[in-house]
């Protein structure tokens, strides 16, 4: 009966956990990007690869890429 509890608990966790990756995409394409013509072209490179990393599956990469654009966009890209 334990192992069972356990299970589900572990099962529950993963569902939850998952549902918050690969979010950071769409909240980086809301942006309008600000600052200078090579920070607005890295902005649409970084969301680009994005958007490529999250259709093949890869939430991690596109998260990254996707803050990556967001810092891009707000001009605090260093």
């Amino acid at each position: 009966m334990r192992l069972v509890k356990h299970s589900i608990l572990a099962s529950a966790l993963t569902i939850a956990l998952a549902g918050c990756v690969g979010m950071e995409k769409d909240m980086a394409a809301e942006m309008t990007p600000t600052g200078s013509a090579f920070n607005q072209a890295l902005y649409a490179e970084y969301l680009g690869r994005s958007q490529v990393e999250f259709a093949e599956g890869d939430y991690a990469n596109s998260d990254m890429f996707a803050l990556k654009a967001q810092w891009a966009a707000a001009d605090a890209y260093v």
